[in-house]
């Protein structure tokens, strides 16, 4: 389950009442929402980055005719040579920087 900012801030400021109450060490509950804390500001920035850059993954065509890009932003390019190649540092169509996401290599290979 994930919390909201205002909901952490709230459990962390009564966390006092929780020990006292349930007869919890404190550092238990501590540990517990910093590492709720700690998650959440992760995904935050996971969010962030994923909202900066417009992904290009790469699909390779039948019988070795080469490959094309497909984006994030619903576009496909198709050149000769790589992105870095071909000046394809921020895509066309949205203008955002591009990732490149290649196909991880079989275990056959």
């Amino acid at each position: 389950m994930g919390y909201t900012k205002e909901q952490l801030n709230i459990l962390w400021h009564k966390r006092s009442s929780f020990c006292l109450s349930d007869g919890i060490p404190c550092s238990e509950i501590d540990a517990v929402i910093q590492d709720a804390i700690g998650k959440a500001v992760e995904i935050a920035r996971l969010r962030e980055t994923q909202e900066d850059v417009c992904i290009w993954n790469v699909c390779f065509l039948d019988y070795g005719e080469g490959a094309y890009w497909e984006t994030k932003c619903g576009d496909a390019y198709q050149f000769e040579g790589t992105l870095s190649e071909n000046d394809y540092n921020y895509c066309p169509k949205c203008g955002k920087k591009i990732l490149e996401v290649l196909p991880q290599p079989s275990e056959e290979e």
